[in-house]
């Protein structure tokens, strides 16, 4: 049976599971009902939930490059500058909280599973490159400094699942590039798949 949930609702998803099959991320609750609900369609980047993974202290993490030495809250694995992780912007120099990008990939808590990205009609360049990975994925290899992308929060290893609410892989080839470099203003939908070093 299906229950509806009211917007708003804060869910508990114990695991995640990215069908590539269906076109969708799935999330298994615990709470408030047991059961499957839809996270994110891969087809056309809408999100039907929102995920605010927080620190002790109640405030959002967000995804970030480590700037010094420190080590996992949850695992204990040390990281050195460079590495990819979630961490907490207002407790960083008090209290750092930080979490490294293997518990990030593998603790359904903590998943970051999308991100949607609005370039307005002023912006030229992306500031990304990607590769295909097979006929099914889009990934970004690299991210310009000082870019638009980087100002979104675009990381390497993000994988670009929907352009204006259309699914990324059923666009040609030659018509993905001249919407990526021209079409504007353009949404943009990415899946978090992640690489540890950025």
């Amino acid at each position: 049976f299906q229950t509806k949930l009211s917007a708003g609702t804060s869910i508990v998803v114990e695991e995640v599971l990215h069908s590539i099959e269906d076109r969708r991320v799935y999330g298994r609750m615990s709470g408030p009902v047991a059961g499957w609900i839809t996270l994110f369609s891969l087809d056309t980047g809408l999100r039907h939930t929102e995920r605010q993974p927080s620190c002790l202290h109640g405030h959002v993490l967000s995804r970030c490059l480590a700037t010094k030495r420190g080590s996992c809250y949850l695992c204990g694995e040390v990281f050195t500058i460079g590495e990819l992780m979630l961490g907490c912007e207002a407790c960083h120099e008090t209290e750092p909280y930080t979490i490294c990008a293997e518990c990030l990939a593998t603790n359904a808590a903590l998943h970051s599973w999308s991100l949607v990205a609005k370039a307005d009609t002023e912006i030229q360049s992306l500031g990304f490159t990607y590769s295909t990975l097979s006929a099914e994925r889009l990934i970004v290899e690299d991210v310009q400094q000082g870019g638009w992308a980087e100002e979104q929060g675009i990381l390497p290893g993000d994988e670009l699942v929907a352009l204006n609410g259309i699914s990324a892989t059923s666009i040609l080839p030659c018509r993905l590039k001249e919407t990526l470099e021209a079409k504007r203003p353009l949404k943009l939908a990415f899946v978090y798949r992640g690489r540890c070093q950025a």
